[in-house]
């Protein structure tokens, strides 16, 4: 049986093309597009799907879709992620087969131009009816919605700290103290030189949280002075 949706789009006063990359709150949007019907979801277009994907995508040119809001066809496969070949938006899907899985692509304007869907992979056929097509497309307009405005405070925060406290900035502050005691190999029988040093890290690593915002402007030298001073006062060395 179908799911029975209240299309906001059918009585013309929503264009969900547009009203997707509108400057309604959040909250409103994701309403909209969760009572979107299929005859609503029909009318989104490759060129708005290129546009979110051209928005959202990551360093290798895939927009993903948060694990725990991927949907699929209630059987064995799911939205992965979303890419651009050739201009054209491309969707790929997971598929889970016996004691195996894949993944397979489909171009998005072959997916949402049929009734139903029949795919084909390395593990056998899989089926998306319109119901199924119908919820693949709402949870990419809601991913969108959540990568560019819900998330996007918090991610911009974790890219911040990334700067300021990834594995490039901080290993050269470890490394010093590894190299200034020579505790590589004292460490694992020095209690009080391992405790020292894993209380000067953990040190570093508050210290930036706490400080992101004034550190991020900071060039990687200073930060290096900063974190050493950290570390030293901590480990009491």
């Amino acid at each position: 049986m179908n799911k029975q949706y209240n299309d906001p789009t059918l009585n013309g006063k929503i264009d969900i093309n547009g009203f997707v990359f509108g400057n309604t709150k959040a909250e409103e949007k994701l309403e909209v597009i969760k009572n979107l019907g299929i005859a609503g979801v029909r009318r989104v277009s490759p060129a708005t799907i290129l546009r979110i994907i051209n928005e959202c995508k990551d360093d290798v040119g895939n927009f993903r879709i948060n694990n725990d809001r991927r949907v699929g066809n209630n059987w064995n496969s799911t939205i992965e992620y979303l890419y651009v070949y050739k201009n054209r938006p491309i969707l790929m899907l997971y598929v889970q087969g016996g004691n195996t899985d894949t993944s397979t692509s489909v171009g998005y304007d072959e997916f949402n131009s049929c009734n139903q869907y029949h795919g084909h992979c390395k593990l056998g056929g899989f089926t998306y009816d319109s119901d199924d097509i119908a919820d693949v497309i709402r949870c990419i307009l809601s991913e969108y919605v959540y990568y560019t405005d819900i998330e996007k405070a918090e991610r911009k925060r974790a890219q911040k700290f990334e700067t300021i406290a990834g594995w490039r900035v901080v290993n050269p502050v470890y490394n010093y103290f590894y190299e200034k005691w020579d505790c590589w190999h004292r460490m694992e029988y020095n209690t009080n030189l391992r405790n020292a040093y894993y209380a000067g890290k953990k040190a570093v690593e508050k210290y930036a949280k706490e400080h992101a915002e004034e550190l991020y402007v900071k060039p990687v030298e200073e930060l290096h002075t900063i974190y050493k001073q950290v570390f030293q006062k901590a480990a009491n060395w």
